[in-house]
């Protein structure tokens, strides 16, 4: 049991890190009573093995209902850093390029 509140205490943490990092307010945050994970502007109910980018996505969707600027400027500032990485970091890019140098 204290290794499944540990994964879960993590899974928390990192939800919580994606919240300061794009100065959010904290939602709420639940154990899910089942293996659904759930989200709202004000709750957000999570299991152990829970994509915590993907909610965290979830949970923008659902912010966006009460506030619309916060989470563009947000989208805003993930597009923005997407947009300074070299692109040979980007394996999209990086299979373009060498796709490109097989046809020249």
């Amino acid at each position: 049991m204290a290794a499944k509140d540990s994964k879960l205490r993590q899974k928390i943490e990192e939800f919580y890190r994606l919240c300061d990092r794009f100065e959010l307010v904290y939602p709420d945050i639940e154990e899910s009573k089942g293996d659904m994970e759930f989200t709202s502007p004000s709750v957000v109910r999570l299991t152990e093995d829970a994509d915590i980018p993907h909610l965290f996505g979830h949970y923008l969707c659902d912010y966006h209902t009460i506030e619309p600027d916060v989470v563009a400027d947000v989208i805003s500032t993930m597009v923005n850093e997407s947009n300074t990485k070299p692109v040979l970091d980007d394996p999209v890019q990086k299979a373009f390029q060498h796709n490109l140098g097989l046809y020249r």
